[in-house]
């Protein structure tokens, strides 16, 4: 800025000393011819004459130098700001092909009829990613999940008290042309604008992911090295994503940095992406300490959760006069503790997480018993308030194979869990063991193969365990 202003400045007191220079020659000349001059006074005149002309010339000349040095300085500092604002809109994200198989035991396993044992490909996610930096300082994110479903899922009805189950069929004609088609579905997973004025200080408003675990904020399948998420994440223990405002920031204490964030939002229920069914916040606080160097990464992590959920069943009546009445169908309290831990040493790899919920309820809804993608209600009983508790750790060594493959990583993995959605019935609680091995070929295409043992071993319903073998590619773009 300071150069800006001296050019400006020597282009400014230069330019009318040109002029001048310029108006007085002439004037000289006049004069000279003028009257009659001695021989030596008129030669010297002349010569006077003309240094001032060559002066005007070179003053004239360093002018136009200047104002090219002035149009270059501006246009590199336009350059430097628009470097610093970043893409306006960058588009990236991931997807997935997978290929699972099921090998379900026992005679009267209900698994039977809610999941296939044929050999299926499927695609589990196609997320796209629209970010926009609008200054280095400003910045909003959206992320959209696109997906198959309903299409080809199977739906619980209760025909005359007898429960059955329908498979959803979404495909539909365009009376126009005769064309068939099928219609899937969209989910918003986030929708932010984050302000971050300080390393220390930042705003995130809109939907933004619960910053709590390791795989939820980023949860692309190229990054996840299973197949599946946790049941952790698939039970919903804690919500994957609320709509309000967070406030975070991170201190950087040399190879040790302490981050944190503070949630206030709708909490969770039937509407909470939309608008908030009671008065009442929930809020949340993060705190993450990690500490990195060559080879050796460490992260400690925990995030606590309270809100409180209601729904209600409205019925307009018309008598004696119009009005609206609200019947509360269901308000519980809860409180949610979440830990993660991850270490990183040398290619190796041990990461853990727990939750640990409870759920008081003031007015519990009828009771229902999960059954893979079902609930069978069951007769005059209600949900009693209870505990949520899951925990898994995971394993994996990056296999030292660079001198033979280059780039490519390849890490077998095995990861143990144990879920247990309500602790008042014994069928919910279920245990889940894998193994497998994740490839990685390049940081946009990821490979893996897995096997995985799961039951439900007092559950009444499931008989049996499961067997699952699967394969995936996972590519980023």
């Amino acid at each position: 800025m300071w150069d800006k202003l001296a050019v400006a400045a020597i282009a400014f007191f230069v330019a009318p000393c040109i002029a001048q220079a310029q108006q007085s020659a002439p004037q000289q000349a006049q004069t000279a011819t003028g009257a009659a001059l001695p021989q030596d006074d008129v030669s010297a005149r002349l010569l006077a004459l003309e240094e001032k002309a060559q002066r005007a010339d070179e003053l004239e000349a360093k002018v136009v130098e200047l104002e090219e040095r002035l149009d270059t300085m501006e246009s590199a500092s336009m350059d430097k700001e628009l470097e610093g604002m970043g893409k306006k809109l960058d588009i990236y994200g991931f997807f997935d092909s997978t290929l699972v198989s099921h090998f379900l035991t026992g005679e009267d396993n209900s698994l039977k009829y809610l999941m296939t044992e044929n050999s299926s490909f499927t695609m589990l996610n196609l997320n796209l990613y629209f970010a926009a930096n609008f200054t280095p300082k400003l910045r909003s994110l959206v992320e959209l999940r696109f997906g198959f479903l309903p299409q080809g899922a199977k739906s619980y009805v209760n025909a005359q008290g007898i429960p059955e189950f329908e498979r959803v069929d979404t495909t539909t004609r365009n009376r126009s042309t005769s064309e068939m088609t099928q219609y899937g579905s969209v989910g918003i997973e986030r929708v932010q604008l984050t302000w971050q004025p300080f390393d220390q200080l930042g705003f995130t408003l809109g939907r933004f992911l619960t910053p709590f675990g390791i795989w939820n904020s980023d949860h692309g399948a190229p990054v996840v090295l299973p197949i599946f998420l946790p049941f952790l994440q698939q039970r919903w223990a804690m919500p994957l994503a609320q709509t309000g405002v967070m406030v975070h920031g991170k201190f950087l204490m040399k190879r040790l940095n302490l981050d944190y964030a503070v949630t206030v939002s709708n909490g969770r229920g039937p509407a909470d992406a939309v608008y908030d069914i009671d008065q009442n916040k929930a809020v949340g606080l993060r705190l993450k300490l990690s500490y990195s160097q060559k080879d050796v990464n460490v992260v400690l992590g925990g995030y606590g959760f309270y809100g409180t959920s209601r729904n209600e069943l409205e019925s307009f009546q018309l008598l004696p006069k119009y009005h609206v009445d609200g019947t509360i169908t269901e308000k519980y309290t809860e409180v949610i503790g979440a830990v993660d831990f991850l270490v990183e040493v040398h290619g190796l790899r041990f990461q853990a997480e727990g939750i640990l919920k409870r759920r008081v309820y003031e007015i519990p809804p009828p009771h229902t018993v999960p059954v893979a993608d079902a609930t069978l209600p069951r007769t005059l009983e209600f949900q009693a308030s209870h505990l949520q508790q899951d925990a898994y750790v995971l394993l994996a060594y990056g296999l030292p194979l660079s001198k033979w493959l280059g780039d490519v990583l390849v890490s077998p993995y095995v990861l143990a869990e144990h879920s247990v959605q309500d602790d008042s019935h014994p069928e919910y609680s279920i245990y889940d063991i894998r193994a497998g091995l994740n490839v990685r070929f390049t940081a946009f295409l990821v490979g893996k193969l897995e096997y995985m043992f799961f039951d439900a071993i007092d559950h009444s319903l499931i008989t049996g365990p499961d067997h699952m073998i699967g394969a995936q590619a996972a590519v980023a773009f």
